[in-house]
Parts: structure tokens; sequence; C-alpha cells
């Protein structure tokens, strides 16, 4: 099982330097460190790193290592324009119709001038470990950086508050 995580930001990234979203992480992890960590922050925090996996597209898929074992937290990003807008568009259709009120017509005006998506794919052993407090601390610098709001499967929308506390917004 993968959960998905996704920042939809109205300002464009550029290239993003690994070692910038190591040490992004590492100032904003003690922010989420109590959500579902069994691991130790400090160990889990030594062997951080993040690297830049090419592919036959523009932008490289970033990978968030942090396990001694195991796979790493895959960042994908989404810049083409007509990519963005059919996410967006397929978003809003099966999982967002009839939604009305404030907050909903927020993430609908939000979502208008959204320019790039990052999506974090975490494997259930990421969720249950460091791996959720990590994902966040990184989606908390890009949606501060990038004028974003966070998407978390199962769990709905949020904003980011103080620049480093999410609020839910829009509930699943």
């Amino acid at each position: 099982m993968s959960i998905w995580v996704s920042v939809y930001c109205r300002k464009r990234f550029g290239r993003i330097k690994p070692s910038d979203l190591v040490k992004a992480i590492k100032e904003r992890s003690v922010d989420f460190s109590d959500l579902n960590a069994q691991e130790a922050p400090e160990d889990t925090l030594l062997r951080l790193r993040v690297e830049e996996y090419k592919q036959t597209s523009s932008l490289p898929l970033l990978h968030l290592h942090y396990l001694e074992d195991g796979p790493p937290i895959v960042i994908d990003r989404v810049t083409n324009q007509e990519e963005v807008k059919e996410y967006i568009q397929e978003y809003l259709e099966e999982f967002f119709p009839g939604r009305n009120g404030k907050q909903a017509n927020l993430v609908r005006r939000h979502l208008a001038e959204v320019v790039e998506i990052l999506n974090f794919c975490l494997k259930q052993r990421h969720a249950d470990g460091m791996g959720t407090p990590l994902t966040y601390a990184a989606a908390a610098w890009f949606a501060d950086a990038g004028d974003g709001l966070i998407r978390v499967d199962e769990q709905g929308w949020m904003q980011l508050i103080n620049g480093r506390e999410f609020i839910l917004i829009v509930p699943d």
C-alpha cells in the first residue's frame, strides 16, 4: 500500500538542490517528529540524504533516503502546465464534486493557480516510521517556498500556518 502526500504550488521551484532539501527537512523535522515515529529521530537524521534519480523526462525524481535497508521515499514533480491542469481536473471530477463552503472554494481557487505539483510516495513502512515526519517536513518546506496547499491521502487538504504547522481545511 502506498500513501500519497502532494503539494500544489502556485510558485515554481526550478532546480531543487538535494542539499537544500536535506537542510530544510532537518530544520523542520522536529515539528512533525511525533507523527507515527517508531524510529529514533536522531539516527534517522544522520542517515538522511536526497539523491536525484535521472529519468528521460526533463526533471529528475528525488529520492529521500533514510532507512538503513529499504526503498526511498520517491518525490515526483509535475511542472508541464498541460499535465498540471489534467491532474487537477481529474482530481476535481473524481474526488471533489459537490464540495461546497468557504474552505472548499479556497481549495478550488488555489488549484486554479497551481503551476507545480510535488508528489511523495510513501510505502507503509515509511508511514509507520520516520517517513511521515520527514515527508511532512519536506512538504512544509515546499508549501512555504512554493505558496502551496498540501493534500494527504485519507486525511484531506491542509494549509501551512506559521511556516511550521499544518491545519486541516477540507477533510476527505
